[in-house]
């Protein structure tokens, strides 16, 4: 695996099952259940490499973390709930951010996030929307960090309440050269 941010592939599917149970599986031991222990599914890790919506960060030949970018918040009512969005159109949506739990606490959420906004702003976004399950601190630390507000809740079945969050994304997206914006596509 090359280093760096890339569209993950097909032969990726089983690293990226690994990973994402051991995130499941820290976050449940921390008491933060917004991923269960099966999701997210093989299923849904298969969908977004076909679409060509997972992207992974790689370091030292391993699979450091994952992110899925499209254009919707993808549970049922969420993109129609009541939030207080105040970013710029069109958004970018990002999902199942994933960093190894063995690589946490090395400024690897930061990358990702980097590049994911960069991505986004090559595809013509000017806004990043997420939701968050509202006890899992250690992302929410991560996002407010980095620029992200709060804009609204969402209630949603057993899990608790989410919150959405959004960040517009800066004139000519982040520190990320343009280089790796046309590598990256400009798909919407």
């Amino acid at each position: 695996m090359t280093d760096g941010f890339q569209p993950a592939a097909a032969e990726q599917t089983d690293a990226l099952e690994r990973v994402y149970r051991a995130a499941a599986a820290h976050m449940n031991e921390q008491g933060i259940f917004q991923w269960r222990a099966t999701f997210p599914t093989r299923d849904h890790i298969v969908r977004d490499i076909a679409a060509g919506n997972l992207f992974v960060l790689a370091r030292g030949g391993e699979l450091a973390g994952a992110v899925a970018v499209n254009r919707s918040l993808e549970v049922a009512g969420a993109d129609d709930a009541d939030a207080e969005w105040n970013g710029a159109l069109p958004f970018a949506a990002l999902h199942r951010f994933c960093v190894s739990p063995r690589l946490q606490g090395q400024g690897f959420g930061r990358e990702l996030l980097r590049s994911a906004e960069a991505l986004a702003f090559g595809r013509g976004c000017r806004s990043l929307r997420l939701m968050v399950l509202e006890t899992n601190r250690f992302a929410l630390g991560l996002y407010a960090k980095t620029g992200f507000a709060a804009r609204g809740q969402f209630p949603f079945e057993d899990y608790g309440t989410f919150l959405f969050m959004e960040k517009d994304i800066p004139f000519g997206g982040s520190l990320y050269p343009a280089s790796l914006q046309s590598k990256l596509g400009s798909k919407p």
